[in-house]
């Protein structure tokens, strides 16, 4: 049966929600308050695909600046907050080895089908896209071995293969790394890539649209209720009101609307922060995605521009010039002379986005309290990682199908109960 479904959200976590319902016929309109598609976590995201964002540093883990007992005697300003303490006492119930073990499993399982999605794409259109194969991380102390054990020991589980290199053998992989930064050692992750996502999602929405769905862009959903209804405003001011058979809720700034309806999510908002330059010398950048483990920096080149995002999370409001000053000088450490980061030529882009944490870093995929509200959010820093599957499996529940991979690990109302 054919549904009238709106999607809020027009992020990688809508976009991909509304390809994967209109391929199964559905009638999908998208609505969001910017004036184009990806334009706030989704836009300058470290767009990594695969597993090795699942063995790094925040998978159910305590995103504190500091590891261990440091990060507990110095936390960052949003975990001295009220709330952010709290959010962190929920997170605390995830940090057994059981629970780990399986949530590992379910994030796996998950990055898996995403990555089937995302290359279920015409392979012709997959021939445009700006990729990058390969992820190293790069180690600098015992400490950054020690923090991927637990991560390493899960992904063996799993049919991703990983190599161990010393230094030499890094260098050999990545030539233009500058291995004098302090590298110690590296892990190879071959299988997993990194894309340009804006780039994935402007093919994403040319396909929406030759499959009839509608786009509503700089309209804010102002009202939401059980029944499917929602009011919105437009640019112009004139509000509208809309009626659906499905309201899928794909945007963290979702958050009041739900609560208007009574659904008080643990989702706890911290800031994302990145750069984003162009090349000055193709030679000197990398061959592949690196991850400083130490730093919690993602380094990546997709066509002529080197992107550093980085892991810290900062409170909303608050400064990230300490955040933003890394990045540069990480990004300038590994690679000197690969980024035009100075003189008129430097046209470098300062990002900074809001996204939303569940306790236990799994997205929230599924019916809400309520049968006409669906959600596909919480997604965290792995957007990329999640997001497609994601859909796949929330188009599946709509529809009501069968899944590969089982759905209630990802059910809005777990965290809802505890």
């Amino acid at each position: 049966m054919s549904l009238r479904v709106a999607v809020i959200g027009a992020g990688v976590a809508g976009l991909t929600t509304a390809w994967e319902l209109s391929k199964d016929g559905h009638r999908v309109e998208v609505f969001d308050s910017n004036s184009g598609i990806a334009e706030s976590a989704s836009f300058a995201s470290s767009g990594c695909v695969g597993t090795a964002s699942l063995v790094t540093w925040d998978l159910a883990g305590l995103p504190l600046a500091n590891p261990g007992l440091t990060g507990w005697l110095n936390p960052p300003a949003w975990a001295r907050s009220f709330n952010g303490l709290g959010w962190l006492r929920q997170r605390m119930r995830h940090q057994t080895p059981e629970r780990q073990e399986f949530l590992f499993k379910a994030a796996s399982n998950l990055a898996s089908l995403n990555l089937l999605q995302i290359k279920s794409l015409s392979p012709h259109l997959w021939q445009e896209m700006e990729t990058s194969q390969g992820v190293l991380l790069l180690l600098q102390s015992d400490s950054d071995t020690q923090s991927l054990q637990k991560g390493l020991q899960h992904l063996k589980s799993t049919d991703t293969k990983w190599l161990e290199l010393d230094r030499a053998a890094t260098q050999a992989i990545d030539p233009a790394l500058n291995i004098e930064a302090g590298l110690q050692a590296a892990i190879s992750i071959p299988s997993d890539f990194v894309m340009n996502g804006r780039q994935w999602l402007t093919l994403i929405k040319g396909e929406l649209l030759r499959m009839g769905a509608k786009f509503h862009l700089h309209t804010q959903v102002s009202a939401l209720t059980p029944e499917g209804t929602f009011i919105t405003n437009q640019a112009d001011n004139v509000r509208h009101k809309h009626r659906f058979d499905v309201v899928v809720c794909a945007t963290g700034a979702s958050t009041t609307l739900l609560e208007s309806l009574g659904m008080v999510l643990p989702l706890w908002k911290l800031d994302h922060c990145a750069i984003s330059t162009p090349v000055r010398e193709m030679l000197n950048t990398p061959s592949q995605v690196v991850m400083d483990v130490g730093k919690r920096v993602i380094i990546s080149r997709t066509g002529l521009r080197l992107r550093a995002s980085s892991g810290t999370p900062v409170m909303p409001g608050s400064h990230a010039q300490t955040v933003f000053r890394d990045l540069y000088k990480v990004l300038e450490n590994w690679y000197p002379g690969a980024a035009q980061l100075h003189g008129s030529q430097a046209l470098v882009q300062n990002w900074r986005a809001t996204v939303t944490h569940t306790p236990d870093n799994l997205p929230l995929v599924g019916r809400s309290m309520h049968n006409k509200i669906w959600l596909n959010m919480g997604h965290g820093s792995r957007g990329w990682t999640f997001a497609a599957g994601a859909s796949r499996l929330l188009a599946n529940l709509i529809s009501h199908r069968q899944s590969t991979i089982e759905p209630t690990p990802f059910s809005p109302l777990r965290n809802m109960l505890i």
